[in-house]
């Protein structure tokens, strides 16, 4: 039997949750459907999920750029090399911050928007 890869892998995921998705559609709206597992099962495994990829993604980003940059092999390159990528790291997180500010006062996400239902 071939070992499934792991494109194979995330496309089967794929086709489960897009063939779990349809079929949870087609329950009627029931306590069972709205309480139990949309709000109560999935709700929590959505929130884990999204918490655990906030987790991950500065340290995954800060621990490629130490590994990229030590792996350069020449120590003397090795302080301004690394100087240069923890310049460009912030930079770049500068400037990723700022565009996200300007656009959330130029759009105002969320504005107008009735919560009360």
């Amino acid at each position: 039997m071939k070992k499934s890869t792991l494109t194979g892998k995330i496309l089967i995921g794929l086709f489960l949750g897009f063939i779990f998705g349809i079929s949870l559609k087609q329950i009627p709206s029931s306590y069972i459907k709205d309480t139990v597992i949309l709000d109560g099962f999935l709700k929590i495994l959505g929130n884990g999920f999204t918490a655990a990829i906030k987790m991950m993604v500065v340290p995954l980003v800060f621990v490629s750029l130490i590994c990229g940059t030590a792996s350069m092999g020449d120590v003397k390159k090795l302080g301004r090399i690394g100087g240069k990528t923890m310049l460009f790291y912030l930079s770049t997180t500068a400037i990723a911050i700022i565009t996200a500010l300007f656009l959330g006062i130029v759009f105002k996400p969320g504005v107008g928007l009735d919560m009360s239902n």
